[in-house]
């Protein structure tokens, strides 16, 4: 599997990612971005084949609406093939995505999108990612070693729980300073606090442009110089 062949799962990665970090409005043009990606890069389109060509998408989309619960299959290979039909034949126009997401996971559609996007979207790309690694081993193919690989977190547990440490330890610091305005400890916080979030829910690819922000806002803050210069070299890897 040489660079030009891993880059292809890179680009739908980065399609699925787009759709997760959207909204409802633009659901149309996000899907059909995803299944762009795959019809391009051939070795993304021929996984995923694999997985379709014996799936028997009506038979099983017919269980959802008989149940009137949306449970994807049992088996890795079937949830992957789901996913896909599931989006082609919402881009097709064979299922309304609207009503979807409104019968089967929330009559708010800001909030049933994102489930939407949590039980369909996130779990496609993962399934994929599994897949993949599965078939072409890519911790062990030769892969330039300074690519970000999308199979392997930024920071490993032992690192996140000590940025964690020390963004609650910001946060205390915060909460001590008497000369910095109500309204720049309040962002500080928030800003630590998303980071926080954003490392506990995995979504680590956030966290360095949260690690700019806070050390802007900070700069006037003496109590929390050092935990910024330590936090600097951990998210950064110095």
């Amino acid at each position: 599997m040489t660079n030009d062949n891993y880059n292809q799962f890179v680009e739908f990665e980065k399609a699925c990612d787009k759709m997760l970090e959207s909204n409802y409005v633009l659901v149309d043009k996000s899907i059909s971005g995803i299944l762009k990606a795959i019809a391009k890069n051939k070795h993304v389109f021929n996984l995923i084949a694999e997985q379709v060509i014996s799936f028997n998408f009506a038979k099983q989309f017919e269980l959802v609406e008989k149940t009137n619960i949306f449970a994807l299959p049992e088996s890795l290979e079937e949830r992957v093939a789901f996913c896909f039909c599931l989006l082609n034949e919402i881009d097709n126009k064979n299922i309304s995505v609207t009503k979807l997401i409104y019968d089967y996971f929330s009559k708010n559609m800001i909030e049933g999108y994102d489930l939407f996007c949590k039980n369909v979207v996130e779990e496609f790309r993962n399934g994929v990612r599994t897949l993949a690694n599965e078939k072409y081993n890519f911790a062990t193919a030769g892969i330039d070693a300074n690519q970000p690989l999308f199979y392997e977190p930024i920071y490993d547990s032992k690192l996140v729980s000590r940025i964690i440490f020390v963004l609650e330890s910001i946060q205390t610091k915060i909460d001590e300073e008497k000369r910095v305005v109500f309204e720049k400890k309040n962002m500080a916080t928030a800003v630590c606090q998303s980071a926080i979030e954003c490392l506990l829910e995995g979504q680590q690819k956030p966290v360095l442009a949260l690690f700019f922000g806070l050390k802007s806002i900070t700069q006037e803050m003496k109590r929390v110089k050092n935990d910024i210069l330590e936090l600097e070299s951990l998210i950064l890897n110095k």
